[in-house]
């Protein structure tokens, strides 16, 4: 890993302890070549939901 990285990690550990009693979700650094994709997750809506949330 490299020295940024390493940075920010050690940033983002600070604030999710300071983050500890508000919010029970952690920050982190991760690479986008590691995840794997669920079939369907928390981005799917149907084609009504995502209109009426995105009409401007």
């Amino acid at each position: 890993m490299n020295e940024n990285v390493e940075k920010l990690k050690s940033s983002l550990s600070e604030l999710n302890q300071n983050l500890g009693g508000v919010t029970p979700y952690k920050l982190d650094v991760v690479n986008p070549n590691d995840f794997k994709l669920a079939t369907k997750n928390a981005r799917y809506m149907d084609n009504s939901t995502f209109n009426r949330l995105t009409k401007i």
